[in-house]
């Protein structure tokens, strides 16, 4: 039997890596975000959801419509927290 190397994905940790490299290029992040904002609010981990939800809550009212729609799905979220932050967003447009 042929053994294959076995590589560990642990995606957080490459989500922080990301992170961190936005937080040391701007322009990196800014030619990103909508993308990187898009991933957030599909993750597993409700905190993270929130989380963005949050930090688009601070972006401009002209950012803010491009996700409008991923927005308005996390009306859905079961978790309370991630509902409220989104309410909360949707509340500006």
């Amino acid at each position: 039997m042929d053994k294959k190397k076995i590589i560990n994905f642990e995606p957080k940790e490459r989500l922080f890596e990301k992170v961190n490299s936005y937080i040391e290029s701007e322009d990196l992040f800014l030619e990103e975000k909508d993308r990187v904002y898009r991933n957030c609010l599909r993750d597993e981990d409700p905190y993270v959801r929130a989380l963005a939800l949050k930090r688009l809550g601070e972006l401009s009212r002209q950012d803010l419509l491009k996700l409008k729609e991923e927005i308005k799905q996390m009306l859905s979220d079961p978790h309370m927290k991630v509902k409220q932050a989104a309410l909360n967003i949707l509340k500006k447009l």
